[in-house]
């Protein structure tokens, strides 16, 4: 399917569709418009092998998922082409989350705040646990080793040389729920015309 005809597929769908038919035929089925089927598959092993989760709770999403973005971005309007962004993975398990929730837990006990402890709390509510917002530097050494194995991915090119970025979901009704958000973003910018 083109660039196109993809989105003019999302954007009819999406206006006579609900939302799990939304997350059924956009996000849990169908091609990863930002991978070959290989290069996905193979990807989502590596996080898999890495974490300990099961390849079936290893999700590409976002852009690269779709082929563009719902959500306008700073640098990148909405419906625009995936080809300047980077590759999302939601992995969903609640034994990650919870161990990423100790050692951030553990590190606040021993170190108080970090500088984006009020973010990481904020994602923390949502169900979401966001590295990015993890305590850096010494005392804090799962932040490295996260963030060295998904540069060495990118590194490697073996998925385009795209950054890639993950994110831990407690479970799949959190993910679901942010997704859900973008979605009813993304009718608001279509129903004003824009």
């Amino acid at each position: 399917m083109s660039f196109d005809d993809r989105i003019t597929s999302f954007k009819t769908d999406l206006g006579s569709c609900d939302d799990a038919a939304m997350l059924d035929r956009w996000y849990y089925s169908g091609d990863c418009a930002g991978l070959e089927k290989t290069d996905e598959a193979d990807l989502r092993r590596e996080v898999s092998n890495k974490f300990h989760v099961s390849i079936r709770d290893i999700l590409i999403v976002g852009s690269a998922r779709l082929g563009f973005t719902i959500v306008q971005k700073p640098s990148r309007p909405t419906f625009s082409h995936f080809g300047n962004s980077d590759i999302d993975v939601a992995i969903i398990s609640r034994q990650l989350f919870n161990q990423y929730w100790e050692l951030a837990l553990n590190y606040w006990e021993d170190h108080s705040d970090w500088h984006k402890a009020e973010k990481f709390r904020l994602y923390l509510f949502k169900g979401w646990l966001r590295p990015d917002m993890l305590p850096t530097g010494k005392g804090f050494q799962a932040s490295d080793d996260w963030f060295d194995f998904f540069r060495s991915l990118q590194e490697s090119g073996r998925f385009g040389g795209y950054k890639i970025n993950a994110g831990i979901y407690y479970d799949e009704t959190f993910l679901e729920r942010y997704t859900v958000s973008s979605l009813q973003k993304c009718r608001l910018y279509m129903e004003d015309g824009l």
